[in-house]
């Protein structure tokens, strides 16, 4: 069924995504996701959950299945520099080199000091 403003429930996405994002530290990406999942279920447009997703599915070796939940989150919240730093990993991952480098772009306008987390080595790979 469709989201209202009145269905949504924030308060809810947060205690998936806090577990997760713990479950990640400890490796534990499949069972993140799962959490994540159920919290995106909850909150469809709960940013920090879309954007820790596509974190685990990027570590999970799955770039591609990452895109459309970091870009549902840069629709949502554009000016969020992590969204666009893991967008940039994910593009990366991807071998969409143009789109990783348009991606960085606006991470380096947004937030300088965290664009150079994506160093320039990662950068060698692509044409």
């Amino acid at each position: 069924h469709l989201h209202t403003g009145a269905a949504r429930d924030p308060d809810k996405a947060f205690g998936p995504t806090n577990l997760a994002i713990a479950l990640l530290d400890r490796g534990a990406h499949e069972e993140a996701r799962h959490h994540l999942e159920r919290a995106i279920r909850v909150e469809p447009e709960f940013v920090p959950g879309l954007v820790t997703l596509g974190d685990a599915l990027i570590r999970m070796g799955q770039p591609e299945a990452a895109l459309p939940h970091l870009l549902r989150a840069r629709d949502i919240r554009p000016h969020a520099p992590v969204i666009y730093l893991n967008l940039t990993r994910a593009y990366l991952a991807a071998g969409q080199h143009a789109k990783a480098r348009e991606a960085h772009g606006m991470l380096a306008a947004l937030d300088p000091g965290l664009a150079q987390e994506i160093t320039p080595t990662a950068w060698r790979a692509g044409p």
